[in-house]
C-alpha cells in the first residue's frame, strides 16, 4: 500500500508561505457601494504595523493534518473523515470560528484582523478588486464561471493582490477576529465566495456569520505578527 503522507506533508508545506504586509497607510472601508447600510463605512486612512498573511487560503491537505494529529472533529462533509475527492488544495470548509482559531493556534498564528485582511486584499492604492479597477469574472472563482463549488487556492494567479496574496475574493468567505455587529452575535468575513458575481467581489466586501456556525462556503487564512 503507497504511503501518501510525504507527499500530503509536501504539499501543505509548500501552501503554508506567508507574505509580508508592510507597515504604513492603506484606505480602509467604501460607502456609496457597500450592500447594505450594515457594510458602509466612510473611507478612512488606517495606519497598521507590518504583518504577515497566509498567501493562500487554508487547504484541505493542511487542515487534514491538524485533525490528525489534535483528534480534532472533521469537517462535517468529509465522509468518514476523508477529503473529498480531488479536492486536497481546494480551501478547507464547513470550519466554525472555533475550529479556524483552533488551527490558527496549533500552527503558531492567529486570524487577521479585517483591517488587516482588507490592506491585503486592496494594496495601498483604495484600488476595487486585487488586481485593479475593472471587474475579472476570470481571475476569480466566482458565480458567472458556473463551478458552484470550490476551486484549488492557487488556480487564479492573475487574481493575486497587490502584495501577491491568490483568492483575496471568490472561492469562498474567510474568517477574521472582528465583530460584524453591535450585539457581537456574528464576527465578519471577507471577500465573498463562489456563488457571488464578480461584480460585486470587490476588496470591500464583507458579511457577518455567527462564530458556531460551519458553512460550505466560508473558510480562513492565517496571519501572524512580523
Amino acid at each position: 500500500m503507497r504511503d501518501e503522507s510525504k507527499g500530503h506533508m509536501n504539499d501543505a508545506n509548500e501552501l503554508m508561505e506567508m507574505n509580508l504586509i508592510p507597515a504604513g497607510e492603506f484606505v480602509f472601508g467604501i460607502e456609496e457601494l457597500a450592500r447594505n447600510k450594515q457594510d458602509r463605512f466612510p473611507a478612512r486612512k488606517i495606519e497598521l504595523p507590518a504583518y504577515y498573511i497566509d498567501r493562500y487560503e487554508v487547504t484541505n491537505t493542511q487542515y487534514r493534518l491538524f485533525v490528525e494529529t489534535t483528534k480534532r472533529t472533521a469537517p462535517e462533509h468529509w465522509a468518514a473523515g476523508e477529503i473529498p475527492e480531488g479536492k486536497e488544495k481546494h480551501p478547507v470548509v464547513n470550519v466554525s470560528l472555533q475550529d479556524a482559531l483552533a488551527y490558527c493556534e496549533w500552527v503558531g498564528k492567529r486570524l487577521p484582523t479585517e483591517a488587516e485582511w482588507e490592506k491585503a486584499c486592496r494594496g495601498s492604492d483604495a484600488r476595487e478588486y486585487p488586481w485593479g479597477e475593472l471587474i475579472g469574472s476570470t481571475r476569480c472563482n466566482c458565480h458567472e464561471l458556473g463551478i458552484n463549488g470550490t476551486t484549488a487556492v492557487d488556480q487564479y494567479p492573475k487574481g493575486q493582490s497587490p502584495f501577491g496574496v491568490w483568492d483575496m475574493v471568490g472561492n469562498v468567505w474567510e474568517w477574521t477576529t472582528d465583530w460584524y455587529d453591535n450585539r457581537e452575535s456574528m464576527k465578519v468575513v471577507r471577500g465573498g465566495s463562489y456563488n457571488l458575481s464578480s461584480g460585486n467581489l470587490r476588496c470591500t466586501v464583507r458579511y457577518g456569520i455567527r462564530p458556531d456556525r460551519a458553512r460550505a462556503y466560508c473558510g480562513f487564512r492565517c496571519a501572524r505578527d512580523e
